[in-house]
């Protein structure tokens, strides 16, 4: 069986979003970007140009003690800038 979901769709079921678009200023500089809903803490999976990120090894969540300054639909970036070139997506579980 084949199950087709929409790119970029929240599957309402289950309050999975998946392949989000990271918005923010991806300037080389900034590393803070923000996702359509508030998620779930530890369900955030970010695509960045292909490979799989993870946290908090590549970004830090909202809850981090290291980043409070975070909303709760944002990310940090540790070590990565992305510039406007960069592909960026995200996959959640977004807050009911």
């Amino acid at each position: 069986m084949i199950i087709l979901r929409k790119i970029g769709s929240v599957q309402s079921e289950s309050n999975v979003v998946i392949a989000d678009e990271l918005v923010g200023q991806a300037d080389g500089d900034n590393q803070v970007f923000a996702v359509s809903y508030d998620y779930v803490e530890g369900s955030i999976e970010v695509v960045y140009n292909g490979q799989i990120l993870i946290s908090p090894e590549d970004f830090e969540e909202h809850t981090s003690p290291t980043a409070p300054e975070l909303a709760s639909n944002e990310i940090k970036f540790i070590y990565i800038q992305p510039t406007v070139l960069s592909n960026m997506r995200a996959n959640y579980q977004k807050v009911s």
